[in-house]
């Protein structure tokens, strides 16, 4: 590709996932930001209208009602306004919070409706910092005078963001933070711990959910199950008496296990090693096996790679932790299609091919099953390949973003690698040296390489990988963390705590066991001290943590102990971590 190619400089409304988005509900402000160029004499003037939404139940002029901002992770996650109401199919991330807080949803520039400029010249405009100054346009439209946000909520990429904003305007404008799975890039490195809880992820799926009926058994109990779905007419019904019967992972003895898990942590350390990046392989898969031989020995389908993300997101099973039917779903379809995958000798595909295979009866993954119960869990497969696909469709991401912000706010580990050299030297690294990498006659990741040459960086700009001690705030925050979680394992959470909290005697950190990258999805409560069953505990916490004065009223609330005691979590208080026990 040719440096001058203008298709390499722009960036497509599908790119920035703007395509096919209603604006009924939708608000929108206009905003024109500038930018000296390289030269300092020229203005570079970049206007987009920015969109946002409201909860339901919105009321400003309820002041019981507190007034909370969401920021999606990714970078590039667009929040969808969906339909009213819960159960709707497409729940917002804070719709538990809705029905007695105003909560404020907003597409961040260059994602959504919030499309900029195509011209990737206009990328210096998306980083952290211009979204924390989107933010403070946003308080100031709806909130009016001088009046602060009750609280933000980050998820991810997100708590780049309001780390930044809590940084420059403090608690006069923002009273609290919650933090859910926050990351940081210093340059101790996380690859190993990353590597090893996604293994241990799997591993820990296959003992827990497993009964100890042998193959006679359970060929027993297939057929009686095979009988009773005769008598169903509803195919939704058959699909979940499919599931129900295929939780269970009997089949597989410990050898099996350890084999499989270990074959997934030594495919992720290559992949790893190969590409700097395993989101990075799972985002360009198609580009990958189109362009890239060398990927060729490790082109399973790309639902496998899907699998492996949901294993990072969606945590795993732990003693006395019970998830949502959907999440304990989740879990185990990735563990049934990683585990079919890496049970049987991979073939590498002869030539380039996007086609998902069949499943096979004679797999190796299912051979300690009976006929009978071997048709279940085909079925069980085909079901989980679906449903993966099915939510990667439905999810919006602006590709622009992801890469964008990634690179500016120093956040893509796979271009912090790239440019290993540079920031172990000096601490940071420059547009340029993205742009030697990005224009290099090399042949060697070719993928890589186009895709640094799309992204506009300021040859000079230093550019700092991040850590949130170089934005210190004394905002009381909630820092939300699950050491299930792969994406920020390493003690990243931890880091933020440490390194980017001042006022740790009023801020809190709360570890959960078994929980993933979706820290705003939490375990069920099985019962509260009241009797009553309780769906979802991180509306209480949040809550609570908005309504107490203190760090210290927010721990004895009864409500919290209860929550905490009975997930078993860790909490971190004034620098000091402890269990707590029922």
């Amino acid at each position: 590709m040719a440096k001058g190619d203008d298709r390499m400089r722009k960036w497509t409304p599908k790119e920035m996932a703007s395509t096919g988005l209603s604006t009924a509900g939708m608000r929108r402000l206009k905003v024109v930001d500038f930018l000296s160029n390289d030269s300092g004499r020229q203005n570079l003037e970049c206007p987009f209208k920015l969109y946002y939404f409201f909860g339901d139940h919105f009321d400003l002029s309820n002041r019981r009602r507190k007034n909370i901002l969401f920021i999606p992770g990714g970078p590039g996650v667009v929040e969808k306004r969906g339909s009213k109401g819960k159960g709707n199919g497409n729940d917002r991330d804070l719709q538990f919070l809705e029905p007695s807080h105003n909560v404020v949803y907003f597409h961040v520039r260059g994602t959504g409706l919030s499309k900029i400029r195509p011209s990737n010249k206009y990328d210096r405009f998306l980083r952290a910092d211009y979204v924390a100054e989107d933010i403070e346009r946003l308080r100031k439209r709806i909130l009016k005078d001088d009046n602060p946000w009750d609280a933000i909520v980050g998820h991810s990429h997100g708590t780049v963001i309001a780390q930044r904003y809590a940084y420059k305007y403090g608690s006069e404008r923002v009273r609290r933070l919650v933090l859910a799975a926050p990351a940081v890039r210093s340059l101790r490195d996380t690859r190993r711990d990353r590597i090893q809880v996604t293994a241990t992820n799997l591993e820990a799926i296959y003992r827990y959910y497993r009964s100890r009926r042998n193959k006679k058994q359970f060929e027993a109990a297939a057929t009686t199950r095979n009988v009773q779905l005769l008598l169903l007419e509803d195919p939704s019904k058959i699909d979940q008496s499919t599931i129900n019967f295929s939780n269970d992972f009997c089949f597989l003895d410990r050898q099996r296990v350890e084999r499989i898990c270990q074959k997934l942590d030594r495919l992720i350390t290559e992949l790893e090693r190969r590409y700097y990046s395993l989101n990075f392989v799972i985002e360009n898969y198609h580009d990958l096996v189109e362009q890239d031989r060398a990927f060729l020995p490790f082109a399973y389908p790309e639902n496998f790679f899907q699998a492996i993300r949901e294993l990072q997101f969606n945590g795993v099973p732990r003693p006395n932790v019970q998830f949502k039917p959907e999440t304990k779903n989740r879990q185990i379809h990735a563990a049934t299609l990683l585990g079919y995958y890496l049970a049987q000798r991979f073939k590498p595909p002869r030539k380039r091919d996007h086609g998902e295979p069949k499943f096979e009866e004679r797999a190796s993954f299912l051979r300690n099953l009976g006929p009978l119960a071997r048709g279940f869990y085909l079925k069980r497969l085909k079901i989980a390949e679906q449903d993966i696909q099915q939510r990667k469709e439905r999810g919006l991401k602006s590709r622009r973003a992801y890469y964008v912000f990634g690179v500016h706010d120093g956040i893509s580990r796979w271009i912090l690698k790239t440019v290993d050299r540079q920031v172990h030297r000096e601490g940071f690294f420059r547009g340029s040296d993205i742009q030697q990498f990005a224009f290099s006659k090399s042949n060697q990741k070719r993928v890589s390489r186009q895709l640094a040459q799309r992204i506009g960086t300021v040859p000079t700009e230093p550019l700092y990988p991040w850590h949130p001690g170089n934005r210190r705030h004394e905002v009381q925050t909630l820092i939300l963390n699950g050491d299930a979680d792969a994406v920020t394992a390493g003690l990243q959470a931890e880091d933020f705590f440490q390194g980017g909290i001042i006022n740790k005697a009023q801020s809190v950190m709360l570890k959960f066991k078994g929980v993933g990258h979706l820290a705003l999805s939490l375990p069920v409560v099985s019962k509260q001290h009241d009797g009553r069953n309780e769906a979802d505990p991180m509306g209480i916490l949040v809550r609570e943590f908005l309504r107490q004065r203190t760090a210290a009223g927010f721990l004895k609330d009864k409500k919290v102990h209860t929550i905490i005691a009975s997930l078993g979590v860790s909490v971190t208080h004034n620098s000091v971590t402890r269990n707590v026990r029922k």
